[in-house]
């Protein structure tokens, strides 16, 4: 379920607060040969106020809950991450601003307590109307991580550099591409955690007034800092995926929708080498 408010003050002032809880699997970019189910629960509240002339600031603060179901992941993986963050900015145009944030990250296990740690975000970023055609956020900055704990062999200090885009180019007759990337860290089950660096997309375009059709694909990087005992080499990644989707927009509240996705994994450990495809049909209702 998802649950959210917002509200717009006077001279441009916002709140809102988010809640959204759901029964998943691991994504597809999961270090893991399978897709683990867990259970996920997200809350947010944010606060951001107009200053002098073009100026603002804002504050915001989530919780993220993650559960396993299976017991012996739960063990590794059940924790509690909390991210609170600033950032203040500069209005350049009615739809166009740029920012510096500075954000404060706490992971705490239920049990796994050797992987607990804090970290720190830092950059900058531009948000909204890029060009005519092109709107989104871009950042840039670094990020850090430190373990409260310290393990032999286990890397208890990294600073690396960080980038978040979604972006998305609108085109003549109605062709849209969607471009989205991030670089960060990834709690792990081979090492205390791994830098995934991805950049992907969409290219999507109506099929007359009731269908529409879009094609996806991701590249993506996963580096393991630390060797792990049962290995002679520190391992490394590399995750493809392509996919297509296909919308049938029956009216305004109903839509029926097919997809497929195929995804694979070429590590330079051949035990984490894996290749498979997954279809589904789905169905939205708007209320």
């Amino acid at each position: 379920g998802y649950v959210a408010f917002s509200q717009e003050f006077a001279k441009a002032a916002s709140f809102s607060l988010e809640e959204a809880f759901k029964a998943t699997t691991d994504p597809a970019s999961s270090e893991l040969t399978e897709r683990a189910k867990r259970a996920q629960n997200d809350v947010g509240i944010g606060l951001e106020l107009p200053l002098s002339g073009k100026t603002f600031a804002g504050v915001r603060v989530s919780d993220t809950l993650t559960r396993y179901r299976r017991a012996s992941l739960a063990a590794l993986l059940d924790r509690d991450e909390v991210l609170a963050g600033l950032r203040g900015g500069y209005v350049l145009t009615a739809k166009t601003r740029t920012y510096a944030f500075a954000r404060y990250a706490s992971v705490a296990y239920v049990t796994n307590l050797s992987n607990e740690s804090s970290g720190l975000l830092a950059g900058a970023g531009l948000q909204g109307e890029i060009t005519k055609r092109i709107t989104g956020t871009l950042e840039l900055g670094s990020m850090s991580r430190h373990y409260t704990r310290t393990v032999s062999g286990g890397t208890r200090d990294t600073t690396a550099p960080r980038y978040d885009v979604a972006l998305t180019w609108e085109g003549p007759r109605d062709w849209k591409v969607r471009v989205n990337g991030e670089r960060g860290f990834s709690d792990s089950v081979f090492n205390r955690f791994f830098v995934t660096s991805a950049l992907g997309g969409n290219v999507s375009k109506p099929l007359g007034k009731h269908a529409k059709v879009a094609v996806l694909g991701s590249w993506g990087l996963d580096q393991y800092p630390d060797l792990n005992p049962e290995f002679a080499r520190k391992r490394h990644d590399t995750n493809i995926q392509v996919g297509v989707r296909l919308t049938f927009v029956v009216n305004e509240r109903h839509s029926i929708a097919g997809s497929y996705l195929y995804r694979s994994r070429d590590s330079n450990l051949d035990t984490y080498d894996f290749q498979d495809g997954v279809g589904g049909i789905s169905y939205d209702l708007t209320l």
